[in-house]
C-alpha cells in the first residue's frame, strides 16, 4: 500500500536557469568586478603619488632622527599613532626638513583615504590650517592637499 501526499496548494516546479537570468548574473558580476577594480586602482594610485624617499641620513639629533625614520619608512599605523607629536615637532622645531614634510604629506593622504582615521575631521582641518601657515619651501607639495583636507567630514 502506497500513500500519496495531498497538497492544498500544488508545489511549484523548480525553476531552471534561463538564458536571461544567466546573462543578468554575469553582467552583475562583471559590473561589480570592474567597479571594484577601478576603485582599487584609484586608491592605489593615490597612495603612490608620493615620491619614494630613501634612508634618511643621521643628523646627530636623536629626536629628529626618530621623526625622520618614522616619516620615511615608518608604518602607516605608527605614523597615525604618533601624529600629534609628529606634527607639533615638525612645525615647532624642524620646519625646514624635507623628510618630515614627506611625512606630513603621508599623513594628509591617510586622512583623505582612511575613513577610520581617529578624529578625522578635526585633525584634517587642523592639519590644513597648519600647512597653510607654513613658510617652508618644502611645504609646496602639502599645500596641494589642503582643499582635500578641508572637504573631510
Amino acid at each position: 500500500m502506497h500513500i500519496e501526499p495531498v497538497y492544498l496548494v500544488p508545489p511549484r516546479p523548480l525553476s531552471a536557469w534561463t538564458r536571461r537570468s544567466f546573462l543578468l548574473a554575469g553582467a552583475t558580476f562583471a559590473g561589480g568586478a570592474s567597479l571594484g577594480s577601478a576603485c582599487g586602482f584609484a586608491i592605489g594610485a593615490r597612495r603612490d603619488a608620493l615620491p619614494a624617499i630613501g634612508e634618511p641620513e643621521p643628523t646627530g639629533d636623536v629626536e629628529l632622527d626618530q621623526l625622520r625614520a618614522l616619516a620615511a619608512r615608518g608604518a602607516d599605523a605608527d605614523l597615525v599613532q604618533h601624529r600629534l607629536l609628529f606634527v607639533a615637532s615638525t612645525f615647532s622645531h624642524y620646519g625646514q626638513d624635507p623628510v618630515l614634510w614627506h611625512g606630513i604629506a603621508r599623513l594628509a593622504d591617510l586622512v583623505c583615504v582612511d575613513a577610520t582615521f581617529p578624529d578625522r575631521s578635526v585633525f584634517a582641518r587642523a592639519l590644513a590650517g597648519v600647512i597653510e601657515r607654513a613658510d617652508s619651501p618644502h611645504a609646496a607639495a602639502c599645500k596641494q592637499r589642503v582643499d582635500a583636507l578641508r572637504r573631510q567630514r
